[in-house]
């Protein structure tokens, strides 16, 4: 059985059967899977998001400008799936995913991923 087309990494076309993976930005590829029955594809990588937010709390945890290129890589490579939560870095987390994120990615195209 075919799988659904999965969210095309940004200004990118993508279609990816089963595990099959997706050629991305800078010769790569990327394979998408299905997320469990709701219909949604992301990537089978999924970024965790526990390091960005600010350092106050956490002197491992990257300010939203050094997160931004590591951001930026990893939707270059074609992640589309995200993965945060209210307790990372206090909530700087989840506000440092909503505002980088929309930079290089639309939100048809990335599935973000919470915990309360």
């Amino acid at each position: 059985m075919l799988a659904q087309a999965a969210a095309s990494p940004p200004g990118q076309q993508v279609q990816s059967v089963g595990s099959e993976p997706a050629a991305v930005a800078g010769g790569g590829s990327m394979h998408y899977t299905s997320l469990g029955r709701t219909g949604l594809r992301v990537s089978r990588v999924c970024l965790g998001m526990m390091s960005y937010g600010n350092d106050s709390d956490r002197a491992w945890v990257l300010d939203e400008d050094a997160a931004d290129p590591i951001i930026r890589a990893a939707v270059e490579g074609g992640i589309t799936f995200f993965d945060t939560a209210d307790m990372y870095s206090l909530g700087t987390s989840e506000v440092a995913t909503g505002r980088i994120l929309p930079r290089y990615i639309s939100r048809d195209e990335m599935v973000v991923a919470t915990k309360v």
